[in-house]
């Protein structure tokens, strides 16, 4: 991921696509790591892949936000 977002820096690469990308290394490193770790099929490991990246979506947005209301409230 670092080796990736250097590449961004230096070409100057769209960062939506670069983001992307970099989210689907991340899941699919999870994926293929939980699968080899657990020694799970690949279907299960991808449902659990699935539904720990969603609640981790769903606790890291709610503080995100918050952190950029009070960032906003106190630099206005």
């Amino acid at each position: 991921m670092s080796i990736f977002l250097v590449w961004n820096r230096l070409f100057a690469i769209n960062s939506m696509y670069s983001k992307g990308v970099v989210a689907v290394l991340i899941f699919v490193y999870l994926w293929k790591s939980s699968q080899r770790f657990y020694e799970e099929t690949p279907q299960k490991s991808f449902i659990k892949t699935i539904a720990v990246m969603g609640i981790n979506t769903l606790f890291i947005l709610p503080f995100a936000l918050v952190v950029i209301l009070v960032a906003s409230f106190l630099f206005y």
